[in-house]
């Protein structure tokens, strides 16, 4: 599936449980499209887990402020951010490293992005309320999101 770049620059991307692997994305440029390939899969990859289980507590009440959307999410959504966009610093961070004279323009995005990871997982970290295996996994996901 592809999306058009939205007006303005901005892309687009989507992964559903339901059709596990499959994704549909704006179609930019290179980096913006491996940018997206990573966040969508890292949805594609937990997705299996929250299938056995949730992970946190959450009531799906669309309540909770993200750093990613304007719209108030479920807890869940908000730590479904923090796990994507965590891999998304990874992706620029290993870009970077291959690729040093791609820094200055993708540089800035990656700040912004940690920046959003660090709010998001802030936030996460005060509200969450793990179940056993998701105080493994949020142990993890902090490290990571603390690291940035």
């Amino acid at each position: 599936f592809v999306f058009e770049v939205l007006e303005g620059g901005g892309t687009s991307s989507v992964s559903r449980p339901e059709i596990q692997g499959a994704y549909a994305a704006s179609l930019r440029d290179s980096i913006q499209v491996a940018d997206l390939l990573t966040h969508e899969g890292a949805h594609t990859r937990i997705n299996p887990v929250y299938a056995l289980d949730p992970m946190i507590d959450d009531d799906g009440a669309r309540i909770h402020p993200s750093p990613w959307r304007s719209d108030p999410r479920p807890l869940a959504g908000v730590m479904n951010g923090v796990h994507a966009f965590v891999n998304v610093c990874g992706y620029y961070q290993r870009l970077m490293a291959a690729a040093p004279h791609l820094a200055a323009s993708v540089a800035p995005i990656q700040e912004y992005e940690i920046g959003r990871v660090r709010q998001g997982w802030l936030y996460l970290r005060d509200h969450a309320r793990p179940t056993k295996i998701g105080e493994l996994f949020l142990a993890q996901l902090g490290a990571a999101a603390e690291a940035l």
